[in-house]
């Protein structure tokens, strides 16, 4: 159970890091100094390693 959720956040991460959803956030506006690209692109980064350890942790996924 565990494995699959992992394979399921790649896919979904992958999915977020497609060139066409990243040039949506390809403006010159800033967020407190830094590129709106760059935020959104290490967010989803921190956003799937922090799902895939909750994931890896949960001791209720157990395999069955």
């Amino acid at each position: 159970m565990k494995q699959q959720i992992v394979v399921l956040i790649g896919f979904l991460l992958m999915l977020f890091m497609v060139f066409p959803l990243i040039t949506v956030f390809d403006t010159y506006k800033l967020v407190w100094g830094i590129p709106v690209q760059a935020i959104y692109i290490f967010g989803i980064w921190i956003i799937s390693v922090l799902a895939i350890a909750l994931v890896v942790t949960n001791k209720k996924l157990r395999k069955k």
